[in-house]
């Protein structure tokens, strides 16, 4: 029984231990381990919309924004609950483009759209889900036949007031609606007392104390008298300009100095937040013009009565102010002038930067609105786009509704060194676009479309940002320090650009030369160009790459690598071609003697694309080849990376299905073709192919772009760094021999996973170094506990574990599990020694007791026989047979018992020798 129980207790020990280990440790947090399309601008949300324009927008006090297009074919109003960032499209289709919109300031709940042309009006009171369309715009005697602009009420006694100011054949009109009248209907304000008549009313805005004064404003031109007119309408005595609310002095005529403006085509006002219409001190109100003759367009303001021009010379279709800030939006282009002392007695403008603008669009209308602290605009036509500013109109960076179907040609992709900041670029067929993503995307930078730019990020400062125009008469560049956020500089190379390499924290590039084999350098952010040195690499540069300060390597467009490193003063060339002869991606772990250069190009015979290395000051003659069995054929090198000692190489495949891969070593200064060190990422139909260098690493992510499918790309290696973490056996344990069989006892080896690993070697050693290598376990396994395989004597993975022998172990993600992960820290364990064999027992047998002597009594003397006298016997009696009695029990002689002992004895004797005499198995 004592063996049985024993090899029980065994096998029940394994089952608990093993048990116990897949209940010991959380998972680990999991990575994809595979490349995955990155979140871009799209046309989810409305970021991207094709066609896009945003002719209007309504902002009301909680911030909540609505939009229309005035496109033809977008008959919808859009809102945003998030300053612009993503909209949603309300339901209602109103068989028309909206060009006006209108909000309450006060109830974002109360919202109207209007087509200004052939004039239909759509309210709703819940924010859009429901809309009904208002009767025909009809008063007392006109009826309006075009729109210029539309305004809602603050609250006034529960009740909103919506206005619309037109003409009706060439009678200016002002129009009001009751929106919470018991039986609303259009009243036509132009037949009241006091209307200064005119061709066209152009703008009108309600006080934003209105629910105190009761006053609506209005700007009118008049065609005949030659002059534009600001006035105003009191609620209180249903009038225009009416003195007895002490509107005596109005309409006022809005005059350019002393010239009257005759040819007014647009208006807009901006009513001071604290205007009161009751109060003449308190009655500041801002006009933007837009006239024919455009010296005369520009901003004006009243104080009261008093108007005066404080920015002329551009014509402005809308403005507004925020009690400090002025801004307002250009009539012809995507200009933004803005003021900060526009109460000043001679205030001071400025426009936005050059290419900081909203939108791209040269020649459309730009609509402006302060939200909050910032500023927002919306730009029509090409390139067109929803624009937020947060340096009170100084810079804007289009957010959303950017005029796209998609973003087209994907060119190239900037990343932060800690992975924070991702610049991209790309084509969209209306505009070059340099996209910025921090918390949500926004377009820092529109040109005009061109697919032939590259862009550069200094690698110790994320704010400074180059995008360069490349190729034949190349020699454009544009740079920034801030992101991109605020300003852009334009500047100009001495020669045509082939690539660009930015140090440190920017202020120094250097250009290769485009079809030549030189580099220029700038010390002052591209401010100016020194004169293009030598490299004396053999053919045309095709990529260069700043290793650190005045540290350069470039790679030739035929497989020659040369460097510098003192900044591009020197420079040095390998003469000795690489086996791959195309063009050469190339970078190094340093360029003293005993480092390292790799380098990838396509062979000489285009067949495969080979990763090479080359020692700096080896006296050899040809690149050592480390990975040509492992890239294989068709396939040409578009990026290449050391990162924190592992190199990867980007490649992509000339077969027609374009399927691209990034490969990677872990250990480039040791691999070999065959070694088993060459890890493998593949895509799926996608083309890393972007030029001159398609690869950007940052914090253990790659990062590159498709070129025929608009994507970025990105892949988190996130088993580069450490190997699996080893949970038992604990170091040094020891493992026991079952005393039974002799054999050591199976052991479970366990090991938490590293992210999303899915294939695993586990190996045992000899010895620490691994040159003893005793057997390699492979073993699949998806769980995100512990994983445990079992190995020793009688194990599935069977390993006869000697006694007294100590053995180390350490297991690694497998190339197939996807990729290899370096090896786990080494851990050893001993087997314990066989038991001690103890001396065989001898068993030494008694002698037999001798046999028991009998002694028979003498024979007594012969007695003679008396004489028998027969008598007749009396008749017999009955006779009664008592039972016999029990016969006495027999009586066991004493050598029985003491051979019944002696056997006994000799079985004992003979189990304990065969057990200590056994044999281990």
């Amino acid at each position: 029984m004592k063996n049985k129980i024993s090899r029980i207790w065994g096998v029940g020990l394994v089952i608990v231990l093993t048990a116990s280990l897949l209940l010991a440790a959380a998972p680990v947090s999991a990575g994809t381990l595979s490349w995955g399309a990155e979140t871009i601008p799209s046309t989810s949300g409305k970021v991207l919309q094709d066609g896009a324009s945003v002719a209007d927008i309504a902002i009301a006090d909680d911030g909540t924004i609505y939009a229309v297009t005035g496109v033809a074919t977008d008959n919808y109003c859009y809102k945003s609950t998030n300053g612009g960032v993503s909209w949603s499209k309300m339901t209602q289709d109103f068989s028309f483009a909206p060009d006006l919109v209108a909000v309450a300031p006060d109830d974002s709940d109360v919202v109207a759209v209007a087509l200004a042309a052939t004039p239909e009006v759509w309210i709703s009171k819940d924010g859009g889900s429901t809309w009904g369309t208002l009767s025909a715009i009809t008063g007392d005697v006109t009826t309006a036949d075009a729109l210029y602009d539309m305004a809602i009420s603050p609250t006034a006694a529960g009740v909103n007031y919506l206005a619309v100011a037109g003409e009706d054949g060439n009678v200016a009109d002002v129009w009001k609606f009751n929106i919470g009248a018991a039986a609303p209907s259009w009243e036509d304000t132009a037949d009241e007392i006091g209307f200064e008549g005119g061709t066209e009313a152009l703008a009108v805005a309600f006080s934003p104390n209105f629910a105190s004064d009761y006053v609506m404003t209005a700007v009118s031109v008049n065609g005949t008298a030659d002059d534009t007119h600001f006035q105003m309408w009191s609620e209180s005595s249903d009038a225009w300009n009416d003195t007895g609310a002490s509107f005596s002095s109005y309409p006022v005529e809005i005059k350019n100095g002393s010239n009257s403006i005759e040819d007014t085509t647009g208006a807009a006002i901006a009513l001071s937040p604290d205007y009161l219409g009751s109060d003449d001190t308190m009655r500041v109100a801002f006009v933007g013009l837009t006239t024919s003759t455009s010296a005369y367009g520009g901003v004006y303001r009243l104080k009261n009565t008093t108007d005066k021009v404080i920015d002329d010379g551009i014509n402005i279709y809308s403005i507004s102010y925020d009690g400090t800030n002025l801004v307002a939006g250009a009539t012809d282009d995507h200009n933004v002038r803005r003021s900060d002392d526009p109460l000043a007695t001679t205030p001071s403008f400025s426009s936005a930067g050059t290419y900081k603008r909203p939108g791209m669009t040269s020649a459309k209308p730009v609509v402006v609105a302060w939200n909050g602290a910032d500023v927002v605009a919306g730009t029509q036509g090409t390139g067109s786009a929803f624009s937020v500013s947060t340096d009170n109109g100084k810079s804007f960076n289009d957010i959303s509704l950017v005029d796209a179907a998609n973003m087209g040609t994907m060119l190239d992709v900037a990343v932060s060194a800690d992975g924070s900041t991702v610049y991209m670029l790309a084509n969209d067929g209306n505009a070059l676009s340099l996209w910025k993503m921090a918390s949500s995307w926004k377009r820092v930078l529109a040109l005009g479309a061109d697919d032939g730019y590259i862009l550069r990020v200094a690698p110790d400062d994320p704010d400074t940002v180059y995008v360069a125009k490349t190729g034949a008469a190349a020699k454009s560049i544009y740079y920034s320090s801030d992101g991109g956020e605020t300003k852009w500089f334009a500047r100009t190379t001495r020669a045509f650009i082939q690539d660009l390499t930015v140090e440190g924290d920017g202020d120094v590039a250097y250009m290769a030369v485009y079809n030549a084999a030189t580099v220029s350098k700038t010390t002052n952010t591209g401010f100016t160009w020194g004169t293009a040195k030598a490299t004396g690499v053999t053919g045309n540069i095709n990529m260069i790459s700043s290793l650190s300060e005045d540290n350069l390597i470039v790679g030739s467009a035929s497989g020659y690598v040369a460097w510098s490193t003192d900044g591009n003063s020197n420079w040095s060339a390998n003469s000795v071609q690489l086996n791959g002869a195309g063009p050469t991606q190339v970078t190094a772990s340093g360029l003293a003697d005993g480092d390292f250069i790799y380098a990838s190009a396509k062979s000489a015979d285009a067949t495969a694309s080979l990763v090479e290395r080359w020692e700096m000051g080896q006296s050899g003659t040809t690149w050592k080849d480390i990975s040509a069995t492992f890239v294989g054929d068709n396939y040409s090198a578009t990026g290449i990376s050391l990162t924190e000692g592992v190199l990867y190489v980007l490649t992509e495949t000339s077969t027609a299905d374009n399927n691209s891969a990034v490969i990677r070593t872990l250990s480039p200064s040791s691999a070999e073709p065959s070694s088993g060190m060459w890890s493998s990422v593949a895509s799926a139909d996608e083309a890393f192919s972007a030029t001159p260098t398609a690869l950007r690493v940052s914090a253990g992510k790659l990062w590159t772009v498709d070129k025929d499918l608009p994507k970025l790309w990105s892949y988190s290696d996130t088993l580069s760094t450490a190997g699996p973490a080893l949970v038992t056996p604990s170091h040094g344990a020891e493992v026991q021999i079952n005393p039974v069989s002799g054999s050591a006892y199976t052991q479970a080896f366990s090991w938490e996973r590293p992210s999303k690993a899915t294939i695993y070697q586990l190996r045992f050693a000899l010895d620490y170094d691994f040159t003893e290598v005793v057997k390699t376990v492979t073993t699949a396994s998806t769980t995100d506990d512990p994983i445990a395989e079992v190995v020793g004597p009688g194990a599935t993975n069977a390993l006869a574990f000697m006694p007294n022998i100590t053995y180390y172990w350490k297991v690694r993600v497998a190339q197939a599990g996807p990729v290899f992960s370096p090896w786990s820290a080494t851990r050893m364990f001993t087997i314990g020694a066989l038991p001690e064999i103890q001396p065989p027992v001898e068993i030494i047998i008694p002698p037999a007791p001798p046999a028991p002597q009998i002694v028979l009594p003498p024979t007594p003397a012969p007695v003679p026989a008396p004489e028998i006298i027969f008598q007749t016997p009396p008749p017999p009696p009955d006779i009664i047979i008592p039972p016999a009695p029990a016969p006495p029990a027999p009586i066991t002689p004493a050598f029985i018992w003491a051979i019944v002992i002696i056997g006994a004895i000799l079985v004992i004797a003979v189990v304990v020798l065969i057990v200590r005499t056994r044999r281990p198995v």
